[in-house]
């Protein structure tokens, strides 16, 4: 993929995209100098084959290809850039692979981590949704996706997050029993927003939850029926962050360490 775009010779990277960057839509037109720059860039043919690789079996690119896709309709300079920067990382961990293994705990007991970063899109104010579910100690499913609507606090970014993810488990376990897979007890799924695992348990907190779209109250059915269980944890320990920001060097080589991804030379 990058010999074909002519991206196999840029700068080696550490990260999917440079630490804490933030995209804008560009203006339109596009001013002509930048116009001309980018009227030989195949921007919308790199970012699929970024989304089909982080698809199929790099999870680590699923925050970039999700970003960049954006900004297909009139991307510029800036967003080519951060195109470049994602080359280098591919080139910088070509060896990289899915490790599963055959004694990790739970076994084949599916689990997940769950996050959202409020309000990160600088254009639409939106916010960015992210999780991992895991098997045999390594990812089976995982996304990055723009939330669909404005959410008013971070507690509300990660209840309509915890809900995406609710809908994802509800699913595994479905194609599990097809297979003969059954699990017992409730899938887990962990966030670290104190407030938002309450309000999946708590359908009293009236004044906070009665503007939220109802489909998004679907984690609240399924947890009181057990097939889902929200637990909290640090959010140093949340690998989904990975799916919601672009972070350092340092927090993203450990997130991808978490994810069970590693050389495979």
């Amino acid at each position: 993929m990058l010999t074909h775009f002519g991206l196999d010779c840029v700068h080696r990277r550490n990260t999917p995209l440079p630490p804490n960057v933030k995209l804008k839509e560009s203006p339109t037109p596009l001013p002509d100098d930048e116009r001309s720059f980018m009227a030989d860039k195949q921007y919308r043919a790199v970012v699929g084959s970024i989304l089909w690789g982080q698809v199929c079996t790099r999870p680590d690119l699923a925050f970039a290809g999700s970003l960049l896709a954006r900004y297909q309709l009139n991307p510029g300079r800036a967003h080519w850039e951060c195109v470049k920067w994602v080359a280098g990382y591919i080139l910088n961990t070509l060896h990289y692979a899915i490790v599963y293994k055959a004694g990790a705990e739970p076994g084949l007991k599916p689990y997940a981590y769950v996050d959202s970063d409020h309000a990160g899109c600088q254009d639409a104010y939106r916010s960015t949704s992210g999780y991992v579910f895991f098997m045999a100690g390594a990812p089976v499913s995982w996304s990055s996706k723009w939330q669909a609507t404005v959410a008013l606090s971070t507690t509300e970014s990660e209840y309509i997050g915890l809900s995406r993810a609710t809908q994802q488990a509800v699913w595994i376990s479905l194609f599990l029993s097809e297979v003969d897979l059954t699990q017992e007890g409730p899938i887990n799924m962990l966030g670290d927003n104190f407030g938002s695992v309450c309000l999946t348990e708590n359908s009293k907190r009236h004044a906070l939850v009665k503007h939220i779209e109802m489909r998004h109250h679907y984690v609240r059915e399924k947890v009181q029926s057990g097939e889902v269980n929200i637990k909290w944890i640090r959010s140093g320990e949340n690998i989904a962050d990975i799916f919601t920001k672009a972070l350092n060097g340092t927090t993203h080589s450990k997130f991808v360490s978490m994810l069970g991804i590693d050389r495979t030379e």
